[in-house]
């Protein structure tokens, strides 16, 4: 009777951890970004709310229309998310 062979793909506790790291790693890295993400819009929301209070002499004097706030805010959030 002739041998048979039988190929059977690695399945043991090393690749298992080694796929589960990196669905961990792929998980904690998502909640990270996240995180910082809404960090950096929280960022925006207080830009956007300083901005606002101040005078149309004050916001002229930075260079920004009152009627531009919203537009330099978000430029500024988009910039930083690159």
């Amino acid at each position: 009777m002739a041998a048979t062979q039988t190929l059977h793909h690695s399945t043991g506790p090393g690749r298992f951890l080694g796929h589960l790291g990196h669905r961990l790693q792929t998980v904690v890295g998502s909640i990270v970004g996240f995180f910082s993400l809404m960090n950096r819009a929280n960022g925006a929301a207080l830009q956007y709310e300083h901005l606002s209070q101040l005078s149309d002499a004050s916001l002229a004097a930075r260079g920004i229309a009152r009627q531009d706030i919203g537009k330099v805010v978000m430029d500024r959030f988009q910039s930083e998310t690159r």
